[in-house]
């Protein structure tokens, strides 16, 4: 009989790609009253949002996991809010920002103009 013929050495596995980290997007709705905006990120802490309310911008900076801080927010908002009564609020599955308007009606859109007249 032949002698056996040694297996070829596999090569190295590949590296693992890095996991792919999708940028944090939100969505908004509205009452006379309140435009609350959602952003969808799971098991976030405390820790890991800053939230910063002026009268007329909004500013969410997410740091995930081993990640980098990210701004999702960072805007003038369509017409001015009560900083006083708006809040966050961190959920399992999103953040909650919700901002009280200062006149009851119905905004356009979440964002302004930064030159636009109060």
């Amino acid at each position: 009989p032949a002698p056996a013929a040694a297996a070829a050495p596999k090569p190295a596995p590949a590296p693992a790609p890095a996991a792919r980290v999708d940028p944090l997007t939100y969505q908004f709705y509205q009452s006379n009253d309140w435009m609350t905006v959602e952003i969808r990120c799971k098991g976030l802490r405390e820790d890991q949002v800053s939230c910063t309310l002026a009268e007329r911008r909004l500013t969410v900076v997410v740091t995930r996991e081993g990640g980098e801080p990210e701004t999702v927010i960072d805007a003038p908002l369509f017409d001015t809010i009560d900083v006083a009564q708006s809040k966050h609020r961190i959920k399992p599955t999103k953040l909650e920002v919700k901002l009280r308007k200062t006149s009851a009606s119905q905004w356009g859109t979440l964002m302004g103009s930064a030159s636009r007249p109060t």
